[in-house]
């Protein structure tokens, strides 16, 4: 009941509609955290109040990693159909903005002190009532370039059009299709 709802928001999640006190409990002793600012509990936050599929990155290091993180912060990757879906609810009135929910929900448990990076802002209420400036990102297209390096054995012929074949099979690969 009631306490078990307290026990959940220690680990920073809370219960879904209609769900009952054995699922929740199931929720709360699968969940991976050791303190809301942690890591892991950032991640199992986010995931529960955005999505599971929310990824989270971090660099504890001082200065900037390989990923353009700079030293000491994090990064809440929003999938871009996880987005879409929010803004959705934006445009149907049932949250305020897209960017300021996703925000609020970054500052929520992100630790004092540690900024949170990306490419998308919002604006996050702190418990004092003041406006907080939060980043996180969405997932970013790259240019891929793939070299293959066909070898045929002597008594192998490469078939016309393989090329072409090759090539839409990569393609296929890399899309997903």
């Amino acid at each position: 009941g009631q306490f078990l709802d307290i026990l959940a928001a220690f680990v920073g999640i809370s219960r879904n509609n209609d769900e009952t006190d054995d699922e929740l409990r199931s929720r709360i002793n699968s969940a991976s955290t050791s303190g809301l600012a942690t890591y892991d509990g950032m991640l199992t936050y986010l995931r529960d109040q955005i999505h599971a599929s929310v990824n989270l990155l971090r660099n504890d290091e001082p200065t900037a990693n390989a990923d353009g993180l700079p030293g000491h912060s994090v990064r809440a990757v929003i999938p871009q159909d996880v987005y879409d879906a929010l803004v959705e609810k934006e445009d149907e009135g049932e949250i305020e903005s897209a960017d300021n929910y996703i925000a609020q929900k970054v500052w929520d448990c992100k630790g004092a002190g540690i900024p949170a990076d990306g490419n998308k802002t919002g604006m996050a209420i702190d418990a004092a009532g003041v406006a907080q400036t939060t980043r996180f990102s969405l997932p970013q297209d790259v240019n891929v370039e793939v070299k293959v390096e066909l070898t045929l054995y002597t008594e192998e012929s490469f078939p016309t059009g393989g090329e072409e074949a090759v090539r839409k099979s990569i393609a296929g690969w890399a899309t997903g299709a």
